[in-house]
């Protein structure tokens, strides 16, 4: 798929689940929550590996991340 890049194609994939590079060179992985003028709202996906407890990675998905669209490079549909 084509990256997202305007905000009427973020607010089309509320409830689904991206994949964005930041500026930084950080990726994250997460459900699109909310788009504003400003800035979008993910729920982080951990990366759950088989064969290790995940309570503490299921607490920190709960977390909503806030990444203003200047800190994306990427971001494209999972």
């Amino acid at each position: 798929d084509s990256p997202l890049k305007v905000l009427r194609q973020y607010l089309r994939r509320i409830g689904q689940k991206v994949q964005l590079i930041t500026t930084t060179g950080i990726e994250i992985k997460g459900v699109l929550q909310k788009a504003t003028d400003m800035e979008i709202t993910l729920t982080p996906i951990p990366d759950i590996k088989k064969n290790k407890k995940n309570t503490q990675q299921e607490n920190e998905a709960a977390v909503e991340t806030i990444i203003p669209y200047s800190e994306i490079k990427k971001c494209n549909l999972i």
